[in-house]
């Protein structure tokens, strides 16, 4: 899988399931193995920096990260989650 097909699966699936997500989280629901984890660390820190996703520390202290209404969006794809529904603003689930 290509760089920006890798970055579109994980935008993809943070903004279809709204909310906050750790990187465990997202390891597990995209059924990662252990190089991918890694893989999903840097893209992470990438989307961040292009303001692609949004990061936050949850209360027990873990880096969170979710798609809100303030981020742009990767080339080719769109802040609509698949479901149609209004992205929220920071801090609002979906």
């Amino acid at each position: 899988m290509r760089p920006d097909e890798w970055g579109g699966l994980v935008w993809r699936h943070l903004r279809d399931a709204g909310g906050w997500h750790s990187r465990l989280e997202l390891a597990h629901a995209l059924a990662l193995d252990g190089r991918q984890r890694v893989r999903l660390a840097r893209t992470l820190r990438r989307m961040v920096a292009a303001g692609q996703v949004v990061a936050r520390a949850s209360l027990a202290g873990a880096e969170v990260y979710g798609v809100t209404a303030r981020c742009s969006a990767p080339c080719g794809q769109s802040l609509t989650p698949a479901d149609g529904l209004p992205m929220q603003e920071a801090g609002g689930g979906r």
